[in-house]
């Protein structure tokens, strides 16, 4: 953003447009407003038009883009243009979840597969094509055990390099067979998501496979949603059946639908449709999809719209900039038995505090060797002084990661697949080696550093650092929030350090 802002500046460019305003509360306007107070002139198009867009709860979702033939229609419609490439950003901030999109093939007469079960394939080549590059576009993909068992998908996106969506299975009872496709966390991650107790042996044998297995207390795809949503997903495709996908709907987990109508009649009254029992007995119940587009794909056709929960993008847009900064990440704590403290939570790069994230690309310099972020130093290092040209072509290849979390993802797949090429002291190293790291990022005087210091907390309570991972135990807070917190201690410890260093440079004068 900073870099951005002062090339244009550099530039003399003398007006920018903007088609919308950045919608995390903690970010919006910063950039704008540098520019302005730079000489440059700024306009911005939902700042003018969004107000105009009619989103009352109470009326029916028009607004009208389509069918207005003059200047404003065509603002409107960039504008719009705007807004769907940044749905799922639109979302987070408006829905404090990721945009949930259930997509879905069907044959004319509504079945998702014949009386027998068989599916393969109602969709053409081409549907299923477009349906690979929505899991590109997506965090994870989410299924039921019902389809795992009916179909062993893969729910791969069929490319060898590139992005890869973690494969979410969610099961009541555990009820999952062992030699399926999704254990095999060589191709992907895979995450099961469950009610907790449920079948132990199963979970212990799937974890075994690298599997990830997550419990809850009283399981609920509300749950899973905010789950999804605090492990920093922000596109969710749901590629489950109808018993798993209508109490989705009904709890109000689903933004969108995906429908792929093939031209074909399979019938049979017992055949599963889309969607299950929502238990709505009248026509007028039925829930309306508003903000419908239609596409022709070879033979099939494509109906993409928004269900009641965001209705419309200005519906989402709109909320979303009514969200204010509300410092989400810091909590007072009032336990009479302990001290008063501040807690701020951190984890994705693009969150309040997320310069303190290892995800956050801040370029550092360590031993003459330039690094693109402190996590893909970190998953290098796990490799390094080991003699072997495997291992030293992993290292080139985390650090050639274009994302600090596909270095993450890189460097843990290389750990389990090829343990063998594990340091044999990564076990004792690795705090000193992330410290190292840190102590480059966080250097007197960077951005991050001045970040850093802005932690110490108000009225002098103190102020702990805790990294917000669902998933990571030893560095992170844990699932269960009983995890070691190791980042957000060695945090504080520089955050500390620095304080106190800089504070007596200014004791004595020191430039």
């Amino acid at each position: 953003g900073d870099y951005l802002v002062n090339a244009i500046v550099a530039s003399k460019v003398k007006r920018v447009v903007i088609g919308m305003k950045n919608p995390l509360p903690h970010l919006r306007d910063k950039a704008i407003q540098a520019m302005i107070e730079a000489g440059v002139q700024v306009d911005c198009l939902s700042a003018f038009l969004l107000d105009s867009v009619n989103c009352e709860e109470d009326e029916e979702v028009d607004t009208g883009v389509e069918t207005i033939d003059d200047l404003r229609g065509d603002a409107l419609r960039t504008l719009k243009g705007c807004f769907d490439a940044n749905e799922n950003i639109l979302h987070h901030v408006a829905k404090n979840r990721p945009l949930s999109v259930l997509k879905y093939a069907m044959t004319f007469d509504g079945k998702t597969a014949s009386v027998s079960g068989h599916s393969a394939w109602i969709s053409g080549t081409q549907s299923r094509k477009l349906v690979y590059l929505q899991r590109c576009l997506c965090d994870c993909v989410v299924v039921g055990g019902e389809t795992v068992r009916a179909d062993n998908p893969n729910l791969t996106t069929r490319k060898t390099e590139g992005h890869v969506p973690t494969r979410v299975v969610i099961s009541r009872n555990m009820n999952l067979p062992l030699d399926y496709n999704l254990w095999d966390t060589k191709v992907a991650p895979s995450l099961v998501i469950t009610e907790e107790g449920k079948n132990r042996s199963v979970q212990a044998k799937l974890r075994k496979k690298g599997v990830e297995v997550v419990e809850f207390k009283d399981l609920s795809l509300s749950k899973v949603a905010d789950h999804l949503y605090d492990r920093g997903y922000m596109r969710v495709l749901w590629e489950c059946g109808g018993t798993l996908a209508a109490p989705a709907v009904q709890e109000g987990v689903i933004n969108k639908v995906m429908a792929f109508v093939a031209p074909k009649i399979i019938g049979g009254s017992a055949a599963p449709s889309p969607v299950g029992e929502l238990g709505l007995e009248k026509m007028t119940d039925a829930l309306d999809v508003t903000d419908v587009t239609y596409e022709q794909v070879d033979k099939d056709v494509l109906a993409v719209g928004f269900l009641p929960s965001s209705k419309s993008i200005f519906h989402v847009a709109k909320e979303a900039y009514k969200k204010e900064k509300t410092n989400r990440s810091v909590i007072s704590s009032t336990d009479s038995e302990e001290e008063d403290l501040v807690q701020i939570k951190f984890y994705k790069a693009w969150n309040e505090y997320g310069l303190l994230s290892n995800f956050s690309c801040i370029p550092l310099t360590i031993d003459g060797k330039e690094w693109r972020s402190v996590e893909h130093y970190y998953q290098a290092m796990k490799f390094s002084g080991v003699t072997s040209v495997e291992a030293s072509y992993i290292m080139d290849d985390i650090a050639s990661q274009q994302s600090a979390e596909e270095a993450a993802r890189i460097g843990r797949r290389y750990q389990s697949l090829q343990p063998n090429l594990l340091r044999q002291d990564w076990g004792q190293v690795k705090i000193d080696v992330m410290r190292k790291a840190l102590q480059v990022k966080f250097c007197v005087g960077s951005s991050a550093w001045h970040l850093l210091q802005s932690t110490c907390g108000a009225e002098d309570l103190p102020c702990q650092l805790i990294e917000y991972s669902p998933r990571d135990s030893f560095w992170g807070y844990g699932f269960d929030g009983k995890g070691e917190n190791w980042l957000g201690y060695l945090l504080m410890e520089i955050r500390d350090t620095t304080n106190l260093r800089n504070e007596n440079f200014e004791e004595r004068g020191d430039p």
